[in-house]
């Protein structure tokens, strides 16, 4: 069990490491399944640049994870396996 947390926080850390706070809560309202336009009204940002943020995220992720990430379900997914959301 200990080696599992260990490994969740490696995780949590790596993905941390990667993308900027604010990509990270774009990150975890995808994972809850918002849309654009509902990230938008909670972050305070247009629903334009809610879309670009995540397009950044897929964008370093693949570069970073060495996946391909083609949509937002494969997004949730890397947030639950990198333990940015709960299941």
């Amino acid at each position: 069990m200990e080696t599992e947390a260990k490994s969740k926080i490696c995780s949590k850390n790596l993905i941390n490491s990667i993308l900027t706070e604010r990509e990270i809560m774009v990150l975890k309202y995808v994972a809850l399944g918002l849309n654009n336009k509902e990230i938008g009204e909670i972050l305070f940002i247009s629903q334009n640049t809610s879309k670009i943020h995540i397009k950044h995220i897929m964008e370093k992720l693949r570069d970073n994870l060495d996946t391909d990430i083609k949509n937002r379900i494969q997004l949730a997914v890397i947030a639950v396996k990198y333990d940015i959301v709960e299941i």
